[in-house]
């Protein structure tokens, strides 16, 4: 975070007219950064992204309260897709990860 939020103001004079630049203006400072060569693994997008993803039938689905579990269970560090309307399943997240809501978020 402290590498990113100085770079607020690039960040939205890059993307702000983008379609889904939330889904990869990270990686891409990231990868533009020192911290391309601390990268977890670039040679595997799947486990270099750290990042479990949930499907049905080919369609990016969100993921539900009855999915906690299976997030916990996950050795990846982020997960997608979250929906505003099961704030239980973030509720939950949140207090397992012991993290503080940020302006009051979920």
């Amino acid at each position: 975070m402290r590498y990113i939020l100085p770079k607020k103001e690039e960040v939205l004079k890059i993307y702000q007219k983008t379609f889904c630049s939330d889904e990869i203006f990270i990686q891409t400072l990231c990868w533009n950064s020192y911290f391309r060569l601390r990268l977890f693994n670039s040679s595997n997008e799947m486990r270099g992204c750290q990042r479990i993803i949930g499907w049905k039938d080919g369609e990016l689905i969100a993921w539900t309260d009855d999915d906690f579990d299976k997030l916990i269970a996950s050795d990846m560090l982020f997960a997608r897709k979250f929906s505003s309307t099961d704030r239980r399943l973030l509720e939950r997240v949140v207090n397992h990860a012991n993290i503080k809501p940020i302006h009051n978020a979920i």
